[in-house]
């Protein structure tokens, strides 16, 4: 499922038969690579509540459901997507591969299966090109950078 497919969907209490929300954001666990959970809507600056990935029953093709009205709890320790989009994405071998743009995740077990980039090009009347990089290339996600294995790039490079 790619990131913008559940942006604006539902969450909704089984419980409660309330809704809770809608999703704003995913919340992102870079390390394992995993959705950590979504941010719904909220405040003026964004700074909703929270709904974390095992509070998540199932996600449907027009709700996330949750077990009560509990699970919308706090904003959150991780970042979110919104603020991982644009990190320049680096290879191990020195290249510029472009920024950050999106992600897709498997619905049912919340893994990240692929990172979007936008690769670097493009100009005035056209649009850098994307490409889908595993995430198991990826080496390390830091404050500004990612760094990923360069043979991957590479190959999607490839005509």
């Amino acid at each position: 499922m790619h990131a913008e497919e559940i942006r604006g969907r539902a969450v909704v209490s089984v419980a409660q038969a309330e809704k809770l929300g809608a999703i704003d954001d995913l919340l992102v666990d870079v390390r394992e690579h995993h959705v950590a959970g979504f941010l719904l809507q909220g405040g003026l600056f964004r700074g909703g509540p929270s709904v974390a990935w095992s509070d998540v029953r199932t996600i449907g093709s027009d709700a996330v459901m949750v077990d009560d009205r509990s699970a919308a709890a706090g904003p959150g320790n991780n970042p979110r997507l919104a603020d991982l989009r644009g990190r320049k994405v680096v290879t191990d071998t020195g290249d510029l591969a472009g920024t950050l743009d999106s992600l897709e995740f498997d619905p049912a077990s919340g893994a990240i299966t692929n990172y979007i980039v936008a690769g670097t090009g493009g100009g005035l009347f056209q649009t850098a090109p994307r490409f889908v990089l595993p995430s198991s290339a990826v080496k390390a996600v830091g404050d500004n950078l990612i760094t990923v294995n360069g043979k991957v790039i590479d190959f999607q490079r490839a005509p």
